[in-house]
């Protein structure tokens, strides 16, 4: 593949937010070493190579080769390549915070467009008019992005058209000018929906091109939210809730409804993943890491490959379906941050309602903060729970407070907050937590609704626990040679086996005990991907994982599973792209290692990692955790298991979460080491589907004698 190509390609990638594909495709065929010392070929190398450097790293990776463009562009003298390098000096300042910086290279590069009549010029006066608008001046900024549009009359867009309704509508909305401002954004939202479909090809390029979408969403939503709490006509608020929910999750809402057999083809591109992941876990080497790249992204260009241009999605239920079918003693709350204002829209007995929360900078400081004290088991976590507490819930209404089970929509950073250990009140001076009173149900979207007219799968419960992870295990027949290096090393340097987990199979032994049902239980070198599809072909209704979890090589946010060691020495990987190919088949998977629910979350998409890669694969709820648990004795899963074994609930988010609830207040009731938040909060459900009601459940969601 020549360099041009490579480029092209990874200039592609790159405007669909997936930057990650495009630094591979740049480095496949070495960008800077196959190019002709042209600077019209070099200069646009240069400032691509700049924007993945800044996107992945920060600005001052992109530097040198901003400086490089420079230079280049002003000893060739070439007004248009000038143009282009302050463009996108303006870009990059812009995106680091460095607005003054920013402002003076888009004037420069309007300077230059304007006298030489240059078509990218309405791009220029866009970018002027958000860097105005973040330094205050919306009016400024309001006739930069009128100018933008007016010049679109001579020159076609060179940037989406969606963006200039966008920009000009957030202008008119920082004027107070809202009636207007809502008719821009809702032709950027009429502009964007064409563009998706094509965007859910590859779920990487999908993920991040809707986490970009998600500004034209959030801001229709704040705009139609200010103009209800201005008229208290509730057409604006359902127009807020609906543009808020639109855009969530829509990769994974395509993903489910896609239902397409990816083909041999696919199944050897994974392999050759897991191999390479392997490979950059022993050694991280630039070698070993590159390798890796161009495995992950060869599985991104399949998926493209492989998928019609008709691409649907899961829908989502509309508001008039939730208000009709959610029980009384439930709730539904949708979360989104802001960095003027932040928003709860909360759904129970019939009514939506809404309730305005402290700024995004102010919600992330305080979630910082409580995670590190849970973490530490500092006893002030209690306090900053309280704190978190209030500045998210203390506002709702009454009636909504007074439920007792809560499906819980975070945005962005807010997946991070452990809810169950979110401090009510104080009682005597004890701290009364959320969980002692709501069943807690996390959710990236808003599936259908499950009903409790589901015929359930067989009562079968499918553990794996633990597996054989080095050498020394006498259970290993043949011991080969292995060693993870990554996070997994020794203070001196040297890579070290993973140690075994012999509690785990107390712990699963501890959940059969208490389980409705038949059981299956893998473990050493039974442990295995092999026996995990065939109890996942069982349908059971719970799968449950004790396993050792390691960061992945290629995304230290990314974590992977970790299965027994093969006859060959490797152990098998679970990577989210292997896992989002099992057919989980409505099952409820609970993964007990270390932050096995960990993970980044992105605007629109949510968590991501093991736990969305299980609910992609089908699974109706995912039971994870937030940071490494001790490897117990298994009482809270013993408790868990006796609760899900007696409820009234069909197997789904709901029943786990209610068993979840039930098994967290036992700890907290122990008066043991297990009634601290460090050990019990941790865990959380993660499930899109709500329950509705049943003639034979009462307005409590309990069956009548």
């Amino acid at each position: 593949m020549t360099a041009l190509i490579s480029f092209n390609l990874s200039n592609v990638y790159f405007h669909l937010g997936a930057w990650r594909e495009a630094q591979a495709a740049a480095n496949r065929a070495g960008l800077l070493t196959h190019l002709s010392p042209n600077p019209e070929h070099v200069i646009p190398f240069h400032l691509h190579l700049a924007r993945l450097a800044s996107r992945i790293d920060d600005i001052r990776a992109a530097q040198p080769h901003l400086d490089a463009a420079f230079q280049l562009a002003r000893s060739s003298a070439n007004q248009r390549l000038l143009s282009l390098v302050h463009a996108a000096y303006a870009f990059e300042y812009f995106d680091a915070g460095d607005y003054p910086a920013a402002e003076r290279a888009a004037r420069a590069a309007i300077s230059i467009r304007r006298q030489t009549h240059d078509p990218l010029l309405s791009s220029s006066l866009l970018t002027l008019s958000r860097i105005r608008l973040r330094q205050g001046d919306p009016r400024e900024a309001l006739t930069l992005a009128q100018d933008a549009i007016a010049q679109l009359a001579q020159h076609a867009p060179q940037r989406p058209l969606f963006r200039f309704f966008q920009y000009r509508g957030e202008a008119l909305a920082a004027l107070g000018r809202l009636p207007e401002a809502r008719r821009d954004l809702l032709a950027a939202v009429e502009h964007l929906r064409p563009l998706r479909p094509d965007l859910l090809r590859a779920e990487s390029i999908g993920m991040h091109a809707a986490a970009t979408h998600q500004e034209v969403f959030s801001s229709l939503a704040d705009i139609a939210n200010q103009l209800y709490l201005a008229s208290g006509n509730p057409t604006h608020l359902e127009e807020a809730f609906s543009a808020a929910l639109e855009n969530r999750a829509l990769v994974m809402r395509s993903l489910l409804a896609r239902h397409h057999d990816p083909g041999p083809a696919y199944a050897g591109l994974l392999s050759t993943l897991q191999h390479a992941e392997l490979a950059a876990l022993r050694d991280a080497s630039p070698q070993s890491l590159e390798a890796l790249s161009q495995a992950r992204l060869k599985i991104a260009e399949s998926q493209i490959s492989s998928l019609s241009t008709s691409t649907g999605q899961l829908a989502t239920p509309s508001l008039d379906l939730i208000r009709n079918t959610l029980p009384h003693d439930a709730a539904i709350i949708l979360l989104q941050t802001g960095p003027a204002r932040s928003y709860a829209w909360t759904l129970s007995h019939g009514r939506l309602r809404l309730s305005q929360l402290p700024p995004e900078a102010h919600l992330l400081a305080l979630t910082t903060r409580h995670r590190q004290l849970l973490e530490q088991d500092s006893s002030l976590a209690a306090i900053t729970g309280h704190e978190l507490y209030n500045s998210l819930f203390s506002t709702l209404p009454p009636a909504v407070r007074q439920t007792r089970r809560w499906m819980i929509l975070p945005d962005r950073f807010l997946f991070s907050i452990p809810y169950a250990a979110l401090v009510r009140e104080f009682v005597h001076g004890q701290p009364r937590y959320l969980v002692e009173n709501v069943a807690l149900q996390i959710s990236p979207f808003l599936a259908p609704p499950q009903s409790t007219l589901d015929t359930p799968a067989s009562p079968l419960l499918a553990a794996f626990g633990d597996p054989i992870y080095n050498t020394a295990d006498p259970r290993l027949a043949t011991p080969p040679a292995l060693r993870l290096a990554s996070a997994r090393t020794s203070p001196d340097g040297n890579s070290i086996a993973l140690p075994r987990l012999p509690g785990t199979a107390q712990e699963i032994r501890r959940a059969a005990s208490a389980w409705h049902g038949s059981h299956q239980f893998f473990t050493g070198h039974q442990a295995t991907l092999a026996h995990l599809r065939l109890a996942l072909a069982s349908q059971p209704q719970v799968l449950h994982l004790a396993t050792h979890l390691v960061p992945s090589p290629a995304d230290p946010t990314e974590s992977l599973l970790l299965l027994s060691l093969t006859s060959s020495g490797q152990p098998e990987l679970l990577d989210p792209a292997t896992i989002a190919g099992l057919p989980a088949a409505s099952s409820l998977i609970v993964m007990s290692g270390c932050s096995a629910g960990a993970a980044s979350s992105i605007a629109s998409e949510g968590l991501l990692g093991l736990s969305r890669a299980w609910l992609a694969a089908g699974a109706s709820s995912v039971l994870a955790t937030q940071w490494p648990m001790p490897d117990d004795s298994g009482e809270l899963w013993h408790a868990f298991y006796s609760s899900w074994g007696n409820s009234a609930l069909p197997p789904g988010a709901a029943r786990a979460a209610q068993a979840l609830q039930s098994a967290q207040r036992d700890a907290i009731a122990s008066r043991s080491w297990r009634a601290s938040p460090r050990y019990w909060a941790s865990y959380f459900v993660l499930g899109s589907k709500f329950l509705y009601g049943h003639p034979s459940l009462s307005h409590h969601g309990r069956r009548h004698p």
